[in-house]
């Protein structure tokens, strides 16, 4: 994406912040009252329309079975649509902002990014972090992200594959008849906070070379 440029460049991956765990305890599935048979899917970020969460609400009214239950954690301009778009669907919960989020994702079953475009977001960082099962759209950032991963990706902006994936991971759950929470294992050694800041500090130091040969010249 840098086409003449002569300078030095380097791709430096973002990490996945730690949050303060206010609830250590807190259980979402408790929270929201669900049984032992529903699974429960979330998303999180804004709501806004760059994030795609109205395609993920329309494809989850459309397509998931009736076990299913979407919690969407975060708070945006859209929310008045998304609340339109989910009707009386007395599945899809809104959550609204939470600090807790680490902690939430820790009772998910799934985890949805449906976002119309994203470079590297942190939200599927935390889900990876998290070993969540993942179905994302395939924006170039989290293709990049999940390429060789255990995760699905489906085309952005379509709400019959998205939905598809979605009960599809939903029904391979209902069949062992319980839920378990299926661990997925990533590879995160791109997104450690201590190796992007050395691939920084080694990006500094090669132009501060490259300047100092440079002045000699």
């Amino acid at each position: 994406a840098l086409p003449g440029f002569r300078g030095l460049s380097r791709v430096i991956h973002n990490w996945a912040p730690q949050r303060p765990v206010r609830l250590p305890n807190h259980d979402l599935r408790q929270e929201l009252g669900l049984a032992p048979g529903q699974v429960l899917v979330g998303a999180v970020g804004q709501l806004h329309p760059r994030k795609g969460l109205d395609v993920l609400v329309e494809a989850f009214t459309r397509y998931a079975p009736r076990n299913g239950v979407l919690a969407l954690l975060g708070d945006g301009p859209q929310l008045p649509e998304l609340k339109r778009l989910a009707g009386s669907d007395e599945r899809i919960r809104f959550l609204g902002f939470r600090h807790d989020v680490d902690a939430a994702l820790q009772s998910l079953d799934l985890f949805v990014s449906p976002s119309r475009e994203a470079a590297c977001p942190l939200s599927v960082l935390e889900a990876m972090r998290a070993e969540l099962p993942i179905i994302c759209t395939a924006t170039s950032g989290q293709k990049e992200m999940l390429v060789g991963e255990a995760a699905a990706i489906v085309p952005v902006g379509n709400p019959m594959a998205l939905g598809v994936a979605i009960r599809n991971h939903i029904c391979h759950l209902g069949e062992r008849r319980q839920v378990l929470r299926q661990r997925v294992r990533y590879d995160l050694s791109r997104y450690s906070r201590a190796g992007s800041v050395a691939r920084v500090e080694v990006l500094y130091r090669e132009l501060i070379a490259r300047h100092a040969q440079l002045r000699r010249a």
